[in-house]
């Protein structure tokens, strides 16, 4: 059985894991949310369970990794990415009526747009610049970084061209709280104003 270390639990499958076939599940510790799984419905068996054996590496330890081969893109960032996922995957699982199983490139993108305007409103261009998101490929990057230190995985389908300029950001992010221009002028004042005075 193969299987991928995340903190203190192993996650193992005779079969591959999918970053867009896995459901974004916490575990609950000591009465505190500190471990994050990624467990697939669609693999059988699924195994949790502590295993002495395998090296252990945690989100916060990846993303040590992660941030020193590739400082493009702050470690907050990744953090925003993570919790964008599981924002998608309940959105997901209300609109279908189901669990999740299928996150397509496109799709997270989409929740990315959503959930950013909603923890961020107009500042969102200002902080992904921070964090070195100028455009979705960047947001793919990032996904592919995850894979890469083993806290994602991919299939065959998978790939950066999923991220290609799916949206730009000037529509996701400042569009939606610039102010309407009002194209229809009045021709002349309301009764009882003095027109105006040309100068």
């Amino acid at each position: 059985m193969r299987g991928i270390a995340l903190g203190n639990l192993k996650l193992g499958s005779s079969l591959g894991f999918g970053i867009w076939d896995l459901e974004f599940t916490r575990l609950r510790e000591a009465s505190c949310w500190t471990t994050a799984c990624w467990v697939s419905y669609a693999l059988a068996p699924v195994v949790c369970a502590p295993d002495p054996y395998m090296q252990k590496i945690g989100f916060a330890e990846a993303l040590d990794s992660i941030v020193a081969a590739d400082p493009r893109y702050s470690r907050d960032a990744y953090v925003f990415l993570r919790d964008a996922l599981d924002f998608t995957t309940k959105q997901q699982k209300k609109l279908k009526g189901t669990t999740v199983r299928h996150v397509a490139g496109p799709e997270l993108l989409e929740g990315v747009r959503q959930y950013a305007l909603k923890e961020f409103g107009p500042m969102v261009i200002t902080v992904f610049s921070c964090w070195g998101i100028h455009r979705c490929e960047d947001i793919g990057h990032m996904v592919f970084n995850l894979i890469g230190a083993g806290i994602f995985g991919k299939t065959d389908e998978d790939s950066m061209e999923d991220f290609k300029s799916v949206y730009d950001f000037e529509d996701a992010f400042v569009k939606p709280f610039a102010p309407e221009k009002s194209t229809a002028r009045p021709s002349s004042p309301p009764p009882g104003l003095p027109a105006p005075k040309s100068l």
